[in-house]
Order: C-alpha cells, then sequence, then structure tokens
C-alpha cells in the first residue's frame, strides 16, 4: 500500500503575488521508503517545432493551492525530458503562466495522453 503526506517546509516570498506556501508531496511506501514528489497542473501543450513527433507540455507546481478532490494522474515519467524549470518574472498569457508561478517545460513523447487542465503527480524527471 502506498500513501501520500504533506509537509509544509517554509513559506517564500513570491515575486509577484506575496507569500506563497511551499508544499512538497511525499509517497510513503510500504517498506518505509519514500520520495519526494511534484504536483502540477498542465496549462500548455504544443507540437514541438525542433523535434518531429513529440509536444512542449507546460505545467506550473501547485505549491499548495486547493485541490478540489478531482483525480490526479501519475503519468509515466519515461516519455519526458525536463527542458526549463523557472519561476515567472512575469504573465506569459500563450503558454498559461502567471507572474510568480513556478512552472516546468517538458518534452513529452507521443502517445502522452496528457490535457490542458489536468492535474498531475511527478516522482522525478
Amino acid at each position: 500500500m502506498t500513501s501520500f503526506t504533506v509537509v509544509r517546509l517554509s513559506s517564500v516570498s513570491g515575486l509577484c503575488q506575496g507569500r506563497t506556501p511551499l508544499l512538497i508531496y511525499i509517497r510513503v511506501h510500504r517498506d518505509g521508503s519514500c520520495h519526494a514528489m511534484s504536483l502540477l497542473m498542465i496549462t500548455d501543450i504544443r507540437k514541438s517545432s525542433y523535434d518531429s513527433g513529440s509536444d512542449i507540455v507546460t505545467a506550473v507546481f501547485l505549491n499548495g493551492r486547493a485541490h478540489d478532490g478531482g483525480k490526479i494522474r501519475s503519468p509515466d515519467e519515461r516519455t519526458f525530458l525536463a527542458l526549463e524549470s523557472a519561476t515567472a518574472q512575469e504573465e506569459i498569457p500563450l503558454i498559461g503562466v502567471h507572474c510568480g508561478d513556478q512552472y516546468i517545460r517538458l518534452r513529452a513523447s507521443p502517445g502522452h495522453g496528457l490535457s490542458v487542465g489536468e492535474r498531475i503527480i511527478l516522482e522525478s524527471i
């Protein structure tokens, strides 16, 4: 059996939105091992102009934002390659990122099955 624990590490000053809670999701396995995980929401998916057949997926880290109880998917992480991770210094409406959001851009293999608005949890990239 696997369970999830949410750990509040601290609060950090946001660039544009004041103080933001920083939460880490921990997956605790029956054998006592545990792994830090990230809860993200997909904000944009577009075809890669450099890598035929792949998509570029943008997701923002939810970092303690209210979860509505909807489904959280745990996709196969072998289908992703992290390209960029940053904190937005300004609004980037083209990819659904707001000032102060922590976001990640991933190259996703064909057939990843993700959709904009979906919440995913990643253990490692």
